[in-house]
């Protein structure tokens, strides 16, 4: 832990704050949220641009101009000279929710990827998500651009890899192993800077601390009424997604958009520093920080990028005011340099399609599962009466919204009361502008292949709408009753986390869902051991699950990459859900895969291995193959797994 704190400041926080050019060394807490957020942008452009050119210590050299110009311009001053501020009530409740919504977001995140007497174990999406992260970061160290890790001899296409890049990067530098890196520093870093980034935000926008512990409260515990349709459906709490959106508690169990919101927290505030003043020293930070975003997470990229055009236009339109136009240009060509080299094969990245969402969660049973208003739909089109259709689709939409921000709803008071007084300042329009983009493209479009991944751009919404939902909470104050506000206000925070909860107590269980049995770890760490080469493993089977119960073996839990994530090595073929959401035509390899486990044609086998530049083949012992070949030479087993080598 010691050693990942003093990478946080020396590789994070300094070149962060080099990089701001000491703009607000006159507010320590806010600059070094700031300094961090773009300390990792920088970190990881610099580690791109390095690999790229080939020169392995460009990331050491950047971090030691930074570190040189931080001390031969004095800036350490700058924090050893304020003054520790008070501890009063209102601090030390802000600095209560951020330990609580830290433990809150962390605690399935710290306890995967860890041994236990059954093996190394994962919670909640960890058994795919996690190892996927794990296999790519093992690529990436090695350098740019990376292999994908399940679909060997490919260059990895239409993924954004720079969370894991700045893992890699950071393993590099430190040696901290990635597992600790992946689910314990990192996790716990983001939450900590999330709730330091709402407090500053907040305060900005709304000029109130108790608005902002409000804003704090709802950022982390906020969740959907999906524990309304999950109680009248089956009489327990829970149906965090019910609704489609995914909850603040599993913020971290998605890693790439914890960064990027934390990126779009700094980004918001050094666009609103910026147009007060125009300091040109902000420039550099926010075009780093705009354009990077775009290989961290697409979704808040694309966000971002609309809400600077949309804000131009307008500026140019209304005032004439072309300045901001120019950072658009500006970030839009970081984005592109560094976006169109990893997408070019990509055959289109969204549809029209529009109410995807809004449908799939009424018809869906899984989800709301509203029988009788999906019904009602398909009639009123059927027969083309548009106005009831209209009626539907309304009243859908507003389910769908509802539903998804839970108590967060308030926050339309707040907006409302902004809209009608025409209070509008620069914060206020970037802030509603990436509101609304959020919402709005979910609802028209869905990605192609995979349209569910589309719901993650309204994640974003769902922040922004949870610091609103906190100003409307603080401006009710003094304007109703107290009694009547100190009830309704404990009503609505006990009611607003109740499916978020359900899920944090997942974390909580002794057994996790899956685990990668020790047996099979010792063989895999063998084989990262071994010479570089392709490795072979048995196509997963769905029914294989049902022999099992909890914590289920990674290769009956799902498919996934573990084999490529711990072996560190290319796979030829694994993990399915990855192979369809890149765009891989992984079945074929999957069926090139069974044949050649259910073929005793020696010549074909041995053609197939060759063809395939496949060096080991990894075998989990559950599946009783036997591998008896002149060309194969068993170089492991035990009593999880066998290895074989091609001797070909």
């Amino acid at each position: 832990m010691i050693k990942f704190i003093l990478f946080v400041i020396v590789g994070l926080a300094v070149p962060g704050y080099v990089l701001i050019g000491k703009k607000l060394s006159e507010k320590p807490v806010l600059s070094v949220f700031l300094s961090v957020c773009v300390g990792m942008a920088a970190l990881t452009l610099s580690a791109y641009i390095g690999s790229l050119l080939q020169f392995d210590w460009f990331s050491f050299a950047f971090l030691f101009v930074c570190n040189l110009v931080f001390f031969y311009k004095k800036y350490y001053l700058d924090f050893l000279n304020q003054r520790i501020a008070k501890f009063d009530f209102y601090l030390g409740t802000i600095c209560l929710l951020i330990l609580a919504g830290t433990i809150f977001q962390c605690l399935m995140m710290f306890r995967s990827g860890r041994m236990y007497d059954f093996g190394i174990g994962y919670w909640g999406p960890l058994g795919h998500d996690g190892l996927w992260h794990q296999a790519l970061v093992n690529q990436l160290i090695r350098g740019i651009p990376p292999e994908n890790p399940i679909f060997s001899g490919a260059i990895l296409k239409n993924y954004h890899y720079f969370y894991d890049l700045l893992v890699a990067v950071s393993f590099n530098l430190t040696h901290i192993p990635t597992l600790d890196l992946i689910y314990r520093y990192y996790p716990v870093i983001f939450s900590l800077l999330l709730g330091i980034g709402t407090y500053h935000l907040s305060n900005v926008l709304f000029r109130s601390r108790i608005a902002s512990i409000f804003s704090l409260y709802f950022v982390f515990f906020g969740s959907s009424f999906g524990w309304v349709v999950e109680f009248i459906r089956e009489r327990h709490f829970g149906g965090e997604s019910a609704f489609w959106m995914n909850q603040p508690v599993s913020m971290n169990l998605n890693p790439p958009f914890a960064i990027s919101l934390l990126m779009v927290i700094a980004l918001v505030l050094l666009l609103i520093d910026f147009s007060k003043d125009r300091d040109t020293r902000l420039l550099a930070p926010i075009v780093i920080l705009s354009g990077t975003l775009i290989e961290f997470k697409v979704y808040a990229g694309l966000i971002v990028l609309c809400s600077l055009l949309f804000i131009s236009l307008r500026n140019i339109f209304l005032y004439k005011d072309f300045f901001l136009l120019k950072i658009f240009i500006f970030s839009l060509g970081l984005a592109v340099v560094l976006f169109v080299p990893q997408s070019f094969s990509s055959s289109g990245f969204v549809e029209f399609k529009p109410f995807w969402f809004v449908h799939s969660m009424i018809d869906s049973p899984d989800r709301v599962g509203w029988l009788r208003l999906s019904t009602a739909r398909q009639a009123y089109t059927s027969t083309s009466n548009w106005l009831k259709l209209l009626g539907a689709e309304i009243l859908a939409l507003g389910v769908f919204i509802v539903g998804n921000l839970g108590t967060r709803i308030v926050g339309l008071l707040s907006v409302s009361k902004s809209i009608v007084k025409r209070v509008f300042g620069f914060g206020e329009d970037i802030v509603y502008s990436l509101t609304g983009i959020s919402l709005i493209i979910p609802i028209l479009f869905i990605q192609k292949g995979n349209p569910w991944n589309t719901i993650q751009f309204s994640y974003y919404f769902l922040y922004f709408f949870a610091l609103y939902a906190g100003a409307t909470c603080a401006d009710l104050f003094g304007k109703i009753p107290r009694s009547f506000y100190t009830v309704l206000v404990i009503f609505v925070l006990m009611i607003t986390p109740i499916s978020s909860i359900t899920t944090f107590t997942f974390g909580l269980y002794e057994n996790p869902p899956s685990m990668l049995p020790a047996s099979e770890f010792e063989a895999l760490t063998y084989l990262s051991k071994q010479e570089n080469g392709v490795v072979l493993t048995y196509p997963y089977r769905v029914n294989d699950r049902g022999m099992f119960s909890s914590p289920y073996p990674l290769f009956a839990y799902e498919t996934s990459s573990y084999v490529s994530a711990f072996s560190e090595k290319n796979v030829f073929v694994e993990d399915e859900i990855q192979g369809q959401i890149l765009a891989y035509d992984y079945k074929t390899r999957i069926d090139a895969s069974n044949q050649f486990f259910g073929s005793e044609d020696e010549k074909g086998r041995k053609e197939f291995l060759k063809v395939n530049n496949i060096k080991y083949i990894y075998i989990p012992s559950y599946f009783e193959i036997l591998l008896d070949s002149s060309f194969l030479e068993q170089i492991y087993s035990n009593s999880g797994a066998s290895i074989y080598k091609v001797t070909i």
